[in-house]
C-alpha cells in the first residue's frame, strides 16, 4: 500500500512538475519565437526600407538624367537660335556695307566716267581749237595771199567759195564723228551700268538662293537631328528598362536567395537552442526526479525501519513483561 501510495504521490508530482516544465518550456519557445519574429519583421523592414530607398535612388538618378538631357536640348535650341539671329543679323550687316561698297564704287565709277567725259571733251575742244586756229593761220595766210595777189581776185573768190565748202565738209565729217563717238561712248556707259545692274540682281538673286537653301537646309538637319535624337532616347529607355528589369529580378533573386539562407540559418539556430534546452530541462528534471525518489525512498526506508524497530522494540518490551510476570 505504501508502495502504491508513494508511486502515486511520485507518479502525480512528476506530472505536476512535467507539467510544469512544459508550461515553461511553451512560455519559452513561445518568447523565443516572439523574438525570433521581432527581429526577423526587423530584418524584413529594414530589407525593404534599403530596396525602396535603392529604388527611389534609381528612380531620382532617372529623373535627373532625363531633366539633364532636357537642360542640353534647351540650351542646344537656345544656342542655335542666338547663332540663327546672329547670322541673320551678321548678313544683313555684310548686305548693307556691300551696298554701301557697291553704291560708293558705283559713284567713284559714274565720277571718274564723268571726268573722263569732261577730259575727253576738253582734249577734243583743244584739239578743235588747234585745229581751227591752224584752218584760220591758213586762211590769213590765204587771205594774205589773195591780198597781195589782187590779179587772182577772181581765182581767189573761186577758192574761198571752195574753201568754204571743204571747211563746211570738214565741220560736217567732223560733226558726225564726235557725234559717232558719243554714241559709242554712251553706249559703252549704258552696257556698263547695264552689266552692273545685271550683275547686282544676280548677286541679290545668289545670295537670296544661297539665304534659302541654308535655311531648307538647316530645316533638314534639325528635322533629321530631331528624329535621330527620339530614335536614341527610344533606344536608350528600351534598353534602361530591360537592363532595370534584369537587374531586378537578379536583386529580388538574390534577396530571395539571402531570406532562405538567413531562415534555414535562424531555424536551424532555433531549433539547436530549443533541442540544447529541452536536454538541458530533461536532463535536470530527471536529475531532479532520481534525487526526489531518492530521498522519498531514503525517508520511506527510515520510516519502515522505524516501524519495524518500534514493533520489534514492543515485542521486546511485551516479551520482557511476559518474562516478568512468569
Amino acid at each position: 500500500i505504501q508502495s502504491q501510495i508513494r508511486k502515486f504521490l511520485v507518479r502525480r508530482k512528476f506530472l505536476e512538475m512535467k507539467f510544469s516544465a512544459t508550461k515553461i518550456q511553451s512560455v519559452f519557445r513561445m518568447v523565443k519565437t516572439r523574438r525570433n519574429f521581432e527581429e526577423m519583421k526587423f530584418a524584413a523592414t529594414k530589407i525593404q526600407s534599403t530596396w525602396r530607398s535603392h529604388v527611389v535612388q534609381l528612380e531620382f538618378q532617372l529623373e535627373k538624367q532625363k531633366i539633364v538631357l532636357c537642360q542640353s536640348l534647351a540650351r542646344r535650341f537656345i544656342a542655335q537660335h542666338d547663332f540663327n539671329l546672329k547670322k541673320t543679323a551678321a548678313l544683313k550687316i555684310q548686305s548693307v556695307w556691300r551696298g554701301h561698297v557697291t553704291r560708293k564704287q558705283v559713284s567713284q565709277l559714274e565720277f571718274k566716267l564723268k571726268t573722263s567725259s569732261t577730259c575727253i571733251q576738253r582734249f577734243w575742244r583743244g584739239y578743235l581749237a588747234r585745229r581751227n586756229f591752224a584752218e584760220n593761220c591758213r586762211k590769213i595766210v590765204l587771205i594774205q595771199r589773195t591780198v597781195r595777189f589782187q590779179l587772182e581776185k577772181l581765182r581767189y573768190f573761186k577758192l574761198k567759195k571752195a574753201a568754204v565748202q571743204v571747211q563746211s565738209l570738214i565741220r560736217g565729217n567732223s560733226t558726225r564723228l564726235q557725234l559717232e563717238e558719243t554714241k559709242k561712248s554712251a553706249v559703252v556707259l549704258q552696257a556698263s551700268f547695264r552689266k552692273f545692274q545685271v550683275e547686282r540682281e544676280f548677286f541679290n538673286l545668289k545670295m537670296a538662293t544661297v539665304l534659302v537653301q541654308a535655311k531648307f537646309r538647316g530645316i533638314l538637319e534639325r528635322e533629321r537631328q530631331a528624329k535621330f535624337l527620339r530614335n536614341v532616347i527610344k533606344i536608350q529607355s528600351l534598353w534602361r528598362t530591360r537592363q532595370a528589369v534584369f537587374n531586378l529580378k537578379i536583386q529580388l533573386e538574390k534577396i530571395v536567395l539571402i531570406q532562405s539562407i538567413a531562415r534555414r540559418m535562424i531555424c536551424r539556430r532555433n531549433f539547436t537552442e530549443i533541442s540544447r534546452a529541452a536536454v538541458s530541462i530533461q536532463s535536470q528534471w530527471r536529475r531532479h526526479a532520481v534525487q526526489v525518489e531518492f530521498f522519498n525512498l531514503k525517508k520511506s526506508t527510515i520510516f519502515l525501519q522505524s516501524i519495524i524497530r518500534r514493533n520489534f522494540v514492543v515485542q521486546l518490551e511485551t516479551l520482557r513483561n511476559s518474562a516478568v510476570k512468569i
